[in-house]
């Protein structure tokens, strides 16, 4: 958990602070023993997302391209990312997973979704996703499906 005071957040939107690693071993233990997996009701909106990685920093740059964001903060296994002078949309964190590859059936986020309302932006993002290196799996005029690098699904939806 992070918590940040008004003072840690610059006027660019940038966080000065201390982050600290989660004890995700004892989470995992205590979700494993759970009856049935938890899901967040349809339609929820995230104000943030924090992905593991295998190289925080290429990620970001990744996405950065991708999304047409810029960084806000970062250090050797750590990236945050946002458009505008929110703190961060989007952060990227190493761990204990450099260079690691989601798997199928592992515990944690099964995809994040954008929504776009202009066309023209995802036809641009589509672009640009396969010389960054995403895996397009599908992509229509409405929608467009990808994977990264290290196997986090993303997903794209045009609303007009």
């Amino acid at each position: 958990m992070y918590i940040f005071f008004a003072s840690d957040v610059r006027s660019d939107g940038r966080i000065i602070g201390v982050t600290e690693e989660l004890a995700a071993q004892e989470i995992y233990d205590m979700i494993s023993q759970a009856p049935e997996p938890f899901f967040l009701p349809q339609g929820t909106k995230m104000g943030h997302v924090h992905l593991a990685v295998g190289d925080a920093l290429a990620s970001s740059k990744r996405y950065q391209a991708l999304l047409d964001m810029q960084e806000k903060h970062q250090y050797a296994k750590a990236s945050w990312i946002a458009s505008g002078s929110y703190h961060h949309h989007l952060a990227f964190n190493q761990w204990q997973r450099r260079h690691a590859v989601h798997q199928d059936k592992q515990a944690g986020l099964a995809q994040i979704s954008f929504v776009s309302d202009q066309a023209a932006e995802l036809l641009a993002i589509a672009s640009r996703a396969s010389k960054l290196g995403f895996q397009i799996k599908q992509q229509t005029t409405r929608q467009l499906q990808l994977l990264d690098t290290d196997g986090i699904a993303i997903q794209i939806d045009y609303q007009h």
